[in-house]
Order: C-alpha cells, then sequence, then structure tokens
C-alpha cells in the first residue's frame, strides 16, 4: 500500500524539485555505529548477528516517511506505507552472493522466522537473485572483511531512485566498545544531512532497546 505525494503540499517541494531537475544528486555518510549493548544481546540469547541487524536497520528506515518515497509507474511521488530489506549473502566457497529479501514484521522473532525460511532457497540454489522482486524493496549489503572509514557507492541515472542504501563492514572493537563501520546512501531530493541524523538517532535507539 502506498499514498500518493501532493507536491504542492509537500513542505520539501522547493528543494526535490531543484535536486531532481536542476542537480541531480545523492551523498552518502559514514558512522561509526556503537552495537555494544546489541552485539551482548545478540551474544546472549544465542541469536544470528546479520538478520538482527537488517531487522533494526528495517525498523528504523520504517520510521521516517521520507525514506519510503519512490515514483509510481505514471511517475507521480508516492511515499510506501512500509519497504522490505534486500540483502545480499556471501557464498564462501564461489566466493560469490546472491541477493535476497524478506517481508518486514515489527516484531523481531517474526521476522527471523520469515528471513530463515527465505534462507532455505540458498539450499539449491545459489544464482545472483533468488526471489521475483517487489517493488517496495531497498538495499541493505554486508562487507564483513573490511572495518572501512568511508565507503562510496555510484549509481548511474539515481535521481529517480528515493530508497536508501545501507553498507555495513567489520565489527571492531575499540576502548571495551563494540563498533561497525555503516554507510548510507540517499537521494537528495528526498533527504538532507539532518534526515540521516535522525535516522541514525532511532538507529541506536532500536540497536540499545533489545
Amino acid at each position: 500500500m502506498f499514498k500518493i505525494i501532493d507536491l504542492e503540499q509537500y513542505k520539501r517541494k522547493e528543494h526535490f524539485n531543484f535536486y531532481t531537475q536542476n542537480i541531480p544528486c545523492s551523498f552518502e555518510i559514514t558512522v561509526k555505529l556503537d552495537i555494544s549493548s546489541f552485539y551482548y544481546f545478540i551474544k546472549n540469547n544465542n541469536y544470528e548477528f546479520y538478520p538482527c541487524f537488517i531487522h533494526a536497520i528495517s525498523k528504523s528506515i520504517n520510521a521516517f516517511d521520507n525514506f519510503k518515497f519512490s515514483l509510481d509507474q505514471n511517475k507521480q511521488l508516492i511515499c510506501y506505507d512500509v519497504i522490505h530489506p534486500s540483502y545480499t549473502i556471501f557464498h564462501k566457497d564461489s566466493k560469490t552472493f546472491s541477493v535476497l529479501w524478506t517481508f518486514y514484521k515489527e516484531n523481531l522473532n517474526d521476522f527471523l522466522s520469515l528471513y530463515e525460511e527465505d534462507k532455505q532457497l540458498l539450499k539449491s540454489n545459489k544464482s545472483m537473485f533468488l526471489k521475483e522482486p517487489i517493488d517496495n524493496l531497498f538495499n541493505i549489503s554486508a562487507i564483513p572483511w573490511i572495518a572501512f572509514e568511508n565507503f562510496s557507492l555510484h549509481l548511474p541515472k539515481k535521481e529517480q531512485y528515493f530508497f536508501p542504501i545501507i553498507t555495513s563492514g567489520k565489527i571492531i572493537k575499540e576502548n571495551k566498545k563494540f563498533l561497525i563501520p555503516f554507510s548510507i546512501n540517499v537521494n537528495h531530493a528526498s533527504n538532507d544531512a539532518y534526515h540521516i541524523y535522525l535516522f541514525l538517532e532511532k538507529l541506536q535507539e532500536n540497536l540499545n532497546s533489545l
């Protein structure tokens, strides 16, 4: 489900038009997230890190309408009620990866159950894409081998793509804290740096609340 955005009433109409018509651009921000509380919760409860992290990201993304914008078939700006995570799974044997997606559920255990169902597809198939995509998917990638300081993703013709793109890196330990490099790429038409600040605050809150 989605709603149509009335651009005439949209409070960022001027900014949206400027960054879609005059200077189409995206930007990225990379931070080190403090995942200490989240890390110990995962460890103490025998959860798998990656799907729980995907859930925390998805929960935080879906808290903000500006991350759920898209264009419909008539090129009208719309806002989905919910967007679902599409994520990469690395194959150690072939050194390739597959892309899966799972319906987002607010309850963590409900989401994990669906995640485990989707992972079953990997047992017999290591193609790049394992499920027919739906329109309201946003992308998450993991680079667990590199504790990067910055990550930059270059996409052609991104001016009409409004979902955020998330990339995480290798978990590191600094001063008794567990940190993870975290990059978010967004379209400037729908997001400013302030909106990324709000998202990161929400994500940190959700990571600490488990």
